[in-house]
């Protein structure tokens, strides 16, 4: 294939346009990323002290869940703890 050459593919855009409305929608994302997305979001800070997660997939959507119901949702099937102070979270394996 040449440099300039023009490629064509199919995208599935609802997941840009569910962000443009608010919405997070994860299909198949590592946990590192998902955790970029979270922050912008919610104009939070998270540090991962699990990081053994960064690079474990998941799916989901959200529209109005509280950061609080977000993460627990997330905790229920990777199991971790978290702790919220002012706007930080802290990431860390369960105890």
């Amino acid at each position: 294939m040449q440099e300039d050459a023009l490629v064509i593919s199919k995208v599935d855009i609802s997941d840009y346009l569910n962000w443009r409305n608010g919405d997070l929608t994860f299909n198949n994302e590592p946990f590192e990323d998902i955790i970029r997305k979270i922050e912008r979001r919610y104009g939070v800070r998270i540090e991962n002290g699990y990081t053994e997660l960064e690079s474990v997939r998941f799916r989901g959507a959200f529209k109005n869940e509280s950061i609080e119901d977000l993460l627990d949702t997330f905790k229920e099937s990777a199991e971790f703890d978290y702790e919220i102070t002012n706007n930080q979270i802290r990431i860390k394996k369960p105890t």
